[in-house]
């Protein structure tokens, strides 16, 4: 047993003097420690005071729902595939397309409403027949006269 004991070191005062810890360091470390732990303990109450620590998350899950069916909405309505093609500027796609009449003449009835399908052949509008009737009966007559002497 007498192996168990150990027998104490013997150190010399100059490295004891610079191993004990410095008391008027220590207070003052402790008093700025004390004052901080104060501090952030006071901030943080403020912090606790302002906002509940338990917010409940499913009022802000419920408005980010509501606001992305919304704009998946907006977007399906833009974007969606339609069957028909609309136009508000009404163009043709065509090379060009030229109405020409043959003869001139004053326009007495167009018998095509506004937006009908118009197939080749079908008769756009009908002109008055007095101008031309008047200018075939002074054809006839001066190829009459124009008999009568030769």
């Amino acid at each position: 047993m007498a192996e168990d004991v150990a027998e104490p070191e013997t150190r010399p005062a100059e490295l004891e003097r610079n191993e004990k810890p410095d008391l008027t360091l220590q207070r003052k470390s402790d008093d700025l420690s004390q004052q901080k732990d104060g501090e952030s303990a006071d901030r943080k109450q403020r912090e606790a005071d302002k906002l509940p620590a338990s917010l409940p998350r499913w009022p802000f899950l419920l408005v980010g729902l509501v606001v992305a069916i919304f704009v998946a909405v907006v977007l399906y309505i833009i974007f969606r595939p339609r069957p028909d093609v609309r136009t508000a500027d009404a163009y043709v796609m065509v090379h060009y397309a030229t109405i020409a009449p043959r003869i001139s003449g004053q326009i007495a009835t167009v018998p095509v409403d506004d937006n009908d399908v118009v197939q080749t052949g079908r008769v756009l509008a009908t002109l008055d027949p007095r101008d031309n009737e008047t200018a075939l009966a002074s054809a006839e007559a001066a190829v009459a006269r124009q008999v009568e002497i030769g």
